[in-house]
């Protein structure tokens, strides 16, 4: 297993994953997330800029998953402690991959990655019916912070 930041000829691959991550949302919670195709701005934004980057994880001659990292700055308001961070965007492991110690491996790099920038810490986003990921960040340390909540009207 590798873990290396993406390159212009991973793209293909990574499109592929991302399908899968949108289509996995999209049935663990789909009064938020539909199926859906990453935008290719996106990709070349998130490759060309000085603050992100598309890490990738190759095993048997294939990307297997990914993971998104970008620098993030606290919200401008006068209340919070102002902080730069590391924001863990999305995260991605195809699924015969799952369990095998990919993710955990992921994270120790976003961790190396994000010290490396000299960031105070590692932020992320789960969808609350996620149980899954939700025990797997918690065994990693990850704690919430602040919850969402939200009424239907």
């Amino acid at each position: 297993m590798n873990i290396r930041i993406a390159e212009e000829e991973d793209l293909p691959q990574i499109k592929k994953l991302y399908r899968d991550f949108f289509s996995l949302m999209a049935s663990i919670q789909p009064d938020i997330i539909r199926e859906a195709e990453q935008e290719e701005d996106f990709f070349q934004e998130m490759m060309d800029s000085d603050t992100s980057d598309i890490l990738v994880v190759e095993a048997d001659e294939k990307i297997i998953g990914f993971m998104v990292l970008c620098e993030q700055i606290t919200l401008p308001y006068n209340c919070f402690v102002q902080y730069t961070y590391a924001y863990l965007m999305d995260i991605m492991i195809q699924e015969e991959y799952r369990n095998k110690g990919v993710a955990k491996a992921l994270i120790k790099k976003a961790k190396e990655w994000a010290k490396s920038r000299d960031l105070a810490y590692l932020d992320l986003n789960v969808l609350a019916r996620n149980s899954n990921a939700i025990q797997f960040f918690k065994t990693e340390g990850f704690r919430e912070q602040m919850i969402t909540m939200r009424i239907t009207l």
